[in-house]
């Protein structure tokens, strides 16, 4: 005799098995518990046939199914009886830049790219400009470690200077830029 086994917490039909023949009583059966004799539906893709009650019912079943809400939200389905709500979609979106949708395509946020690309913009001058310095002031260093070891002049000569006060400036700075990993 075969019997229908469920799942002991969903109560989900989870397989066909054969009933233990019971030794007292010739002919019957031995049912064990989260088994059933009566016979599961049918179900469907995303459909579940669940023992509730006495009886099983067929359940809507889109557990670790997810979809977005139309401000961009991402919902999982974690319970039965859950079905994807109108309005909503289940595609991911194709970019960072996609946050909303109007139930059928995502809508994209131009102005959160415009800033990113303005932000990129600015990344890329300000790494090129560190450059650009830090190859100037490696410059100085070398004209003025060139002059002094070839006695063009003293290092003597331009302490009083402004051009000193700068070239230590840019020493410090590009120290605390090496410091910071930039």
């Amino acid at each position: 005799m075969q019997i229908y086994n469920y799942n002991k917490i969903t109560k989900v039909f989870t397989s066909i098995s054969e009933a233990t023949p019971n030794p007292e009583y010739p002919g019957e059966f031995l049912i064990r518990v989260n088994a059933t004799i009566k016979e599961p539906p049918i179900t469907s893709a995303f459909e579940v046939a669940r023992f509730l009650g006495g009886a099983w019912k067929i359940t809507i079943d889109k557990r670790g199914q997810h979809y977005y809400e139309q401000d961009g939200t991402k919902v999982e389905i974690v319970d039965f009886d859950v079905d994807i709500p109108v309005g909503c979609i289940q595609t991911d979106p194709p970019t960072i830049y996609h946050d909303s949708h109007d139930g059928t395509e995502w809508i994209e946020n131009t102005a959160l790219k415009a800033q990113d690309e303005v932000l990129q913009e600015v990344h890329d001058l300000k790494s090129n400009l560190k450059s650009a310095i830090v190859w100037q002031f490696r410059m100085i260093q070398a004209i003025w470690g060139t002059g002094v070891s070839k006695g063009i002049w003293a290092a003597s000569d331009i302490e009083s200077t402004e051009l000193k006060q700068k070239y230590v400036e840019w020493g410090q700075k590009l120290t605390r830029l090496e410091e910071l990993g930039e």
